[in-house]
């Protein structure tokens, strides 16, 4: 009888750390912040579309991985949006950098971004950048499974013993 150790996925690794690094995860699904409500710490919404709406606020960064962001509310760090357009109502603020590495960014008449504004860059840099904007028990849980996964690509290339 063989008998496998169950090896957790890169995937579930990924959510296990957001959700240890207090972020609030949407895991693939359309996400509307409703008028009123807040988020404290960081919210990333992955591959889905992100609707922020009047009077609402996030205590940290956005992140939207793989959709297009609406935002008319007050994001107190940074937007990160991958591979999506980004709009900006009229009563948008972002308190640091609107990064959009493949989309565009539109800007309504009293939107407001209070970093360096709108940063375009190329996937690669978008996806770091996502990366290390986040909170530090987030980066501690990338290094974990980069270890696990080169210590599992270790033991599936030792040799069988008899």
């Amino acid at each position: 009888m063989k008998t496998t150790k169950h090896q957790p996925s890169f995937f579930r690794l990924f959510l296990l750390s957001l959700l240890l690094s207090a972020c609030t995860v949407v895991p693939s699904d359309n996400y509307t912040l409703e008028s009123g409500e807040t988020i404290n710490g960081d919210l990333w919404v992955l591959a889905g579309n992100a609707i922020f709406e009047v009077d609402t606020r996030i205590n940290g960064s956005a992140f939207v991985l793989s959709g297009n962001v609406i935002a008319d509310g007050d994001i107190e760090s940074h937007l990160v949006a991958t591979a999506g357009n980004v709009i900006l109502g009229r009563g948008a603020r972002v308190g640091g950098d609107v990064i959009h590495p493949s989309g565009s960014l539109t800007r309504g008449e009293g939107a407001r971004v209070e970093g360096r504004g709108s940063i375009w860059v190329n996937i690669f840099l978008g996806l770091i950048g996502s990366i290390a904007i986040c909170t530090s028990p987030f980066l501690v849980a990338i290094v974990l499974i980069i270890w696990l996964v080169r210590r599992r690509r270790g033991q599936s290339q030792r040799p069988a013993q008899l």
